[in-house]
């Protein structure tokens, strides 16, 4: 049975109905800190979108993951449970006019039916609609029994149109907030059409106790590959789609156990409960498409 992620019970039943929650966590002096290291100790010659994840650069990962674990700290303590830890930590960068961020669920850590991992996003500036906001599929997460990694095929997403268009809603987040979610809830983003980076961070808690494990698809062989996650080191030592070493490799798994995001139960279920995506919402989508056409960005690539 999955561990109690939050300490507050009210807050914790919140994240298990509906994926995620909004949390008031910092105050934006704090924060500021955290912007200063990134700008004076990241490669500037980034373009694109980008996670520093996928940079080759071991030594630099590893002084993120650092600084960002000591910084959440005793600052999150009192709200996240003792009985997990961040696993690893990145900064997630979304220059001017970079493109949007396709419909997904973070990667599986855990095996996901007696463990589940969080994610910890905290924005370092206002984030709303016009510079990249987060949308989010509330509920999504019940639904979502695919594995995923980082190079695994989209089958799980035939319908993201329909859920982006129908069920998904955006979040403002204010400097100082952060959104918790399930790992497995559906969310993306659109481009940033503001002047000016917008940046943000997360930390990946898993349970302590069980097992951790990471997927890469071997296409040539045609096999869902299962490595053993022993500890942060190993994913900070990954290069951005390569396998990893296999001497970590626990399984050679047929591309059937994927699986997929049960499209029609979470139909059900959100004419069950009147989650379906309000008109307001709708328009915003279709407002923000049209302006990436004018700009020459397709809005879903």
């Amino acid at each position: 049975m999955d561990k109690p992620f939050l300490n507050k019970k009210d807050l914790n039943s919140k994240l298990l109905k509906d994926g995620y929650v909004k949390l008031s966590l910092f105050v934006p002096e704090q924060l500021k800190k955290v912007r200063d290291f990134f700008f004076s100790e990241t490669p500037k010659n980034y373009q694109t979108m980008f996670s520093t994840f996928f940079i080759q650069d071991y030594e630099y990962k590893k002084a993120v993951n650092t600084f960002l674990n000591q910084f959440i700290g005793t600052r999150i303590k009192h709200q996240i449970s003792s009985e997990y830890y961040s696993i690893f930590s990145n900064f997630m960068v979304k220059p001017p006019m970079s493109e949007n961020l396709l419909l997904h669920s973070d990667w599986t850590y855990t095996d996901e039916i007696e463990n589940y991992s969080y994610n910890l996003w905290v924005p370092l500036e206002n984030i709303n609609s016009n510079n990249g906001g987060l949308w989010v599929v509330p509920k999504s997460h019940q639904f979502m029994n695919a594995i995923r990694g980082i190079n695994l095929p989209r089958v799980q997403y035939l319908n993201e149109f329909e859920i982006q268009n129908r069920y998904s809603i955006p979040l403002n987040v204010n400097f100082g907030e952060a959104i918790i979610w399930n790992s497995r809830l559906l969310h993306f983003s659109f481009p940033n059409f503001s002047k000016k980076t917008r940046l943000a961070f997360s930390n990946f808690f898993v349970p302590k106790t069980c097992n951790k494990y990471y997927y890469f698809f071997d296409y040539d062989k045609n096999k869902l590959n299962k490595y053993e996650v022993k500890d942060s080191n190993f994913l900070l030592t990954q290069t951005y789609n390569q396998p990893p070493d296999i001497k970590y490799l626990t399984q050679k798994l047929e591309p059937n156990v994927i699986g997929k995001f049960d499209i029609h139960k979470f139909k059900k279920q959100v004419r069950k409960s009147s989650i379906i995506n309000s008109y307001k919402s709708w328009k915003l989508i279709n407002k923000t498409k049209k302006l990436m056409l004018q700009e020459g960005t397709s809005p879903f690539t």
